[in-house]
């Protein structure tokens, strides 16, 4: 019987700051030169239009690879109107020396983070189901 390891994914509250912003997708570099998140502006809670420059925050956690993924609900990610941690899943499309590249289910974008993102207890490969927490984004004022 084969167990899965599994490790404390504990969502945080990052910030970030849009890097670019054109045909509704917004491209987020993490603070502290920690990755880059590419996603629908509809995850971008905003009452102002949304620009480059931009200072955002939300909850974001270490990313696990699953040999079970789960039925995520990203429903509950879309309409949220206070942010809060959902979980969700992906699959790593992209691994190098240093970082790997998740596409968010549903197309809903990507993550490119450095490796020590990824807890995981098998080798890195393109394919590979992996899950986290993230939520919507709020403007910081």
């Amino acid at each position: 019987m084969e167990i899965e390891e599994k490790y404390a994914i504990n969502p945080i509250l990052m910030m970030g700051k849009i890097k670019h912003y054109r045909d509704e997708t917004v491209t987020i570099n993490l603070r502290g030169r920690l990755g880059l998140i590419t996603v629908s502006d509809t995850l971008i809670n905003s009452k102002e239009p949304i620009h480059s420059d931009m200072l955002l925050e939300f909850y974001f956690s270490y990313i696990q690879v699953t040999s079970h993924p789960l039925d995520y609900d990203q429903l509950e990610l879309l309409n949220q109107e206070e942010v809060f941690p959902c979980l969700l899943g992906g699959k790593i499309s992209h691994v190098d020396d240093t970082a790997v590249r998740v596409q968010l289910d549903n197309e809903l974008g990507n993550i490119y983070v450095p490796r020590r993102w990824i807890f995981t207890s098998v080798d890195l490969v393109e394919g590979l189901d992996v899950e986290f927490y993230l939520s919507k984004m709020n403007v910081k004022k």
